[in-house]
């Protein structure tokens, strides 16, 4: 009897503790339950309401990207909050999975969502990303790639430096944003695959497509990412095909715009040749109508001149000296760049070398055409090993600045009016004859004594009109139209 006893004793006693725990995980279960709830909850009803601001935008106007960002990042949030911890299961036989499938449905549901809003928001930002890199966009990604442009502020004028140019500025942007946007491109692929570093490659697919960071592991969004398909375009190997097709594109646009730049628009060539016509127009006298006023004409002869000698002064020009073989070293590193880019590779890379060593040959043909020539403007100095403007376009900077100085040459001086004025006149172009024609070079000493002579003449004519005077070696009175007519007896 004792025996019965004890053992009935320790079987209520067993069964107490078992009913007791059995309590005690029913409680924990309920507040673990309702966490879980309240997560799922909030997932299920972000999803709803993103669905319906999608459909609603399908009838109206397109949801802005920005939009798109948000509700993928949130989705990821929300998704790791949902915890795959379900020991709250063993105390609640009604949750078994025999008796109630809520939870699959719910990860359904959820991996559908994930697949509509992340991965195809994800594949959206690359897509726009390589469209933007090759001018078009995501709608039309097909059509004709257009040159990138600089978004970067750069200094004003002409340079020699190719750094410093808007086309090479518009490059080294386009291959940062290919380096940022194939980084993107391997992380996908790393997701997809899967591996030890596939955590890692997500949060920098989030960072480089997404444009921010997770604080967290994101193992379960990591789980979606590869079991969810793409149901815009499920096929990897077309979007990076696509992408690939869309940056090359751009890359062989952007370089060509550079090389037209350095060579075909070459801002020394430019010059020189700007400055040549400048000189070998009239300066001082002119029958159109439209032209600019002597000193207007002198003052922008001057200013072609210093503009070709700022861009000889700065020694950038190295890459066009004879014997070179390059656009130099900056053109060089930009080309190793774009191999070192998957998007881009080394046969594209190897092609626009190619196309470069082609292009720089013919500047090497223009250079030795229009700056080897006699009379040239601007020249190669070989012991300097630098260029340099000519002694002709020094010389003629010279003679024009002397002009603007000359009084008898400036825009108000006064007609003579008296004998007194007239030998001044005289005066002041023995003058001009002495200390400033010479400053001309022998090409421009003829024109420039020619047109001081024409407006000594017109400065002259009143005074001789009113005077009936002749100066020895003009005719009197000069210009006039009437000169024929001068009575005989002014001779004497």
């Amino acid at each position: 009897m004792r025996v019965r006893r004890v053992r009935t004793a320790w079987l209520r006693g067993a069964v107490g503790l078992l009913l007791g725990a059995w309590a005690l995980g029913l409680l924990a279960a309920t507040v673990q339950l309702g966490g879980w709830q309240r997560a799922l909850t909030e997932v299920l009803v972000q999803m709803r309401a993103d669905a319906l601001v999608r459909a609603s935008a399908t009838r109206t106007e397109a949801v802005q990207p920005e939009w798109h960002r948000r509700r993928a990042l949130a989705l990821i949030d929300a998704v790791e909050r949902l915890h795959d911890d379900r020991w709250w299961t063993l105390v609640m036989p009604g949750s078994w999975r025999v008796f109630d499938d809520l939870e699959e449905r719910a990860t359904q549901q959820v991996a559908a969502a994930f697949s509509e809003v992340v991965v195809v928001t994800m594949r959206r930002e690359l897509e726009a990303r390589g469209a933007r890199l090759a001018g078009t966009t995501a709608e039309a990604p097909d059509r004709s790639c257009l040159a990138p442009r600089a978004t970067a502020t750069l200094a004003a004028g002409e340079t020699l430096e190719v750094t410093q140019m808007a086309e090479f500025t518009a490059m080294q942007q386009l291959v940062d944003e290919a380096r940022g946007l194939d980084r993107a491109v391997a992380a996908l692929r790393g997701v997809r695959q899967g591996g030890p570093q596939a955590s890692g490659q997500l949060q920098a697919l989030v960072r480089d497509s997404l444009g921010a960071e997770l604080s967290h592991p994101a193992s379960r969004s990591l789980a979606l990412f590869r079991a969810a398909p793409d149901p815009g375009d499920p096929r990897f190997e077309a979007l990076t095909a696509r992408l690939q097709r869309q940056v090359r594109c751009a890359a062989i646009q952007g370089m060509a715009a550079l090389q037209a730049r350095l060579v075909e628009h070459n801002p020394l060539l430019d010059a020189e040749a700007g400055l040549a016509r400048t000189l070998q127009q009239d300066l001082f006298t002119t029958t159109a109508a439209d032209a600019l006023p002597e000193a207007e004409r002198w003052r922008e002869a001057i200013r072609r001149v210093n503009d070709a000698q700022a861009l000889v002064s700065s020694d950038t020009a190295a890459w066009m000296a004879p014997g070179s073989t390059g656009f130099g070293e900056a053109h060089d590193l930009l080309l190793r760049a774009m191999a070192g880019i998957a998007l881009l590779g080394p046969p594209l890379a190897t092609q626009l070398a190619a196309q470069a060593a082609a292009d720089h040959a013919r500047l090497a043909s223009h250079v030795r055409t229009q700056l080897g020539r006699r009379g040239a403007l601007v020249a190669w100095q070989g012991l300097e090993e630098r260029f340099a403007l000519s002694p002709r376009a020094v010389a003629a900077r010279a003679g024009l600045l002397a002009l603007l100085d000359t009084p008898f040459l400036a825009a108000d001086a006064a007609p003579a009016a008296t004998e007194q004025d007239l030998m001044a006149l005289e005066e002041q172009r023995q003058s001009f004859e002495r200390e400033v024609l010479p400053r001309f070079p022998p090409g421009l000493r003829a024109a420039a004594q020619a047109g001081a002579q024409a407006r000594i003449e017109a400065l002259s004519r009143p005074a001789l009109s009113s005077l009936a005077l002749e100066v020895p070696g003009l005719p009197a009175p000069w210009g006039s139209e009437g000169a024929g007519e001068a009575p005989a007896s002014s001779a004497d």
